[in-house]
């Protein structure tokens, strides 16, 4: 008798057993086989569900100095209503795009490197590796880091005619002085050049643009502060350019 016509022996022997019979001996023979195939289901079950859960695209920007223990929890909520809202005017679901509005760091011009630690090596760790895409601040603090030498020229970004489209609001840096400096992260404390008179500079490079009138910057960091936006990213999607335009109230 070949071995074949053995086993199909053996099968019918076994189907003609009860149930309990049936799965015990599968148990003793082959419960190794299903645990590994269990293990290896629950894995491809993760992998595909991370894979069905995970956003198509992805933005993330720091929106710094606008909270404290009396407003975070405040604060944190009008970031997830603006990034809700700026999806909306995108026509794109949380599926398709996930905004991340940042509002728990802080930046102290004053402090200098050891004592904006963290938020620096965010900046530095997230840009590297492209997963930052733009910073919004006050004044003061926008001006340190853009010395430091964090944020993109706007003219590497933005067309000739989008320029001309934040012509009122583009603010700049000198480029002599960043050379100058040569990107020193502890640049807190310097005399900046008054970003709004680039005839003034010796190389003047567009790198800010003025939020300060926007009602949703106001809500955030209150009425009649001075708040800036900067790119880090390259911003091959246009979300970033996009979520200024939204900041702005233009299309």
């Amino acid at each position: 008798m070949t071995p074949e016509k053995i086993r199909r022996g053996e099968w019918k022997k076994m189907c003609q057993k009860p149930l309990k019979q049936r799965l015990a001996y599968f148990w003793d023979y082959y419960k190794w086989y299903a645990i590994v195939a269990a293990v290896l289901l629950a894995a491809v079950a993760v992998y595909v569900g991370g894979l069905l859960s995970e956003a198509e695209d992805s933005v993330y920007g720091l929106m710094l100095n606008n909270c404290n223990m009396l407003n975070q929890q405040r604060n944190e909520q009008l970031a997830q209503d603006m990034a809700s809202e700026f999806r909306q005017e995108l026509g794109r679901s949380e599926k398709e795009l996930e905004l991340t509005l940042d509002v728990s760091r802080s930046y102290d011009p004053d402090s200098g490197y050891y004592g904006n630690y963290d938020t620096l090596q965010r900046i530095l760790n997230y840009s590297m590796g492209g997963m930052l895409d733009f910073v919004v601040a006050d004044e003061a603090s926008m001006l340190d880091l853009a010395y430091a030498g964090y944020f993109r020229n706007l003219k590497d970004l933005f067309s000739e005619q989008e320029l001309e489209q934040y012509s009122g609001q583009l603010l700049y840096v000198d480029m002599a002085v960043i050379l100058k400096e040569n990107g020193s992260m502890e640049a807190g404390g310097s005399d900046y050049p008054d970003p709004r008179k680039p005839e003034d500079m010796e190389e003047p490079v567009p790198v800010f643009v003025d939020v300060s009138a926007s009602d949703k910057i106001g809500r955030l960091y209150g009425e009649g502060k001075n708040v800036f936006f900067a790119m880090v990213g390259k911003d091959s999607r246009g979300y970033a350019h996009a979520f200024l335009n939204y900041l702005l109230g233009q299309k």
